[in-house]
């Protein structure tokens, strides 16, 4: 496979990296440095059921997610360790780096340990398209998955690789992957009809082009920065151009899964 410019790809790397504050856009964080905050739903619409962020929280700080019975929340400590309560729940969860969670049909509330230092989460959360229609909400669970344990799939020669810890089966609702693209890789342009996709970087060099929705051509692009969620809406075009100089890794959460199933067919060619 070929990168941008004809230079050759390079092989993505498929050891987790170690993410550190300055790593990441601060001004995109969600910043937790009292007790207790709350993170925002108010963006979830029918047109847009998903929403990422980075959240930082501080030494003894708690993040409330107050996602409806209509709603699940996933994510993946970067760094630190953090309890994990569940709707429902007494007793809470120690996750620490790379540990990634799923809440199925409820609230969830993380608290960043008090003499362990701050925890950077990556937190996504994501509602049916709707709600309204449901008649019987499902039992509400936490599970715990270490994102390292989950086996890579990679594909063209090791220029993409996928770590898919939370799929269609887990959640109907929303998947959460580790995608890593090798440096000078072009992510060639492609549409999930019926899925959102949410994609958090946490290392990135290049652009993000995507289509609008009223013209079919691909816009100039955006450049992308680590820590800056990206969002693009079921049905539109786009593609990744590399910079050349770091790969490209990112939190990715389709809402509703799906489209993460083409990694493993990717993998088998």
């Amino acid at each position: 496979m070929q990168g941008p410019q004809g230079f050759a790809s390079v092989r993505a790397p498929t050891a987790l990296p170690s993410v550190s504050l300055g790593d990441l856009q601060s001004s995109a964080m969600l910043r937790c440095d009292h007790s207790v905050c709350v993170m925002p739903l108010s963006a979830l619409s029918a047109t847009a059921p998903g929403l990422a962020r980075v959240v930082l929280l501080e030494p003894g700080a708690s993040l409330h997610v107050p996602a409806s019975r209509a709603m699940d929340v996933l994510g993946v400590v970067l760094s630190g360790t953090v309890d994990v309560r569940g709707e429902g729940r007494d007793v809470a969860e120690s996750a620490s780096e790379w540990t990634a969670f799923l809440q199925r049909n409820g609230a969830v509330v993380l608290q960043a340990l008090r003499d362990v230092g701050p925890a950077l989460v990556v937190v996504v959360v994501a509602e049916d398209p709707a709600p309204e229609a449901l008649s019987e909400p499902g039992e509400s669970t936490l599970t715990l998955r270490d994102l390292r344990q989950t086996s890579p799939q990679s594909w063209a020669s090791g220029a993409f690789v996928a770590r898919t810890v939370f799929d269609a089966t887990d959640s109907p609702r929303a998947s959460l992957t580790l995608l890593s693209v090798g440096a000078r890789t072009a992510m060639p342009t492609h549409v999930h009809a019926e899925s959102t996709e949410l994609l958090v970087p946490i290392l990135a060099d290049g652009m993000l082009h995507v289509a609008s929705s009223s013209e079919p051509t691909m816009g100039a692009g955006n450049v992308v920065r680590a820590g800056q969620a990206q969002r693009v809406a079921a049905g539109q075009a786009h593609g990744w151009i590399a910079g050349g100089t770091l790969p490209f890794v990112a939190v990715q959460s389709y809402v509703p899964a799906g489209p993460e199933r083409s990694y493993g067919r990717l993998a088998e060619r």
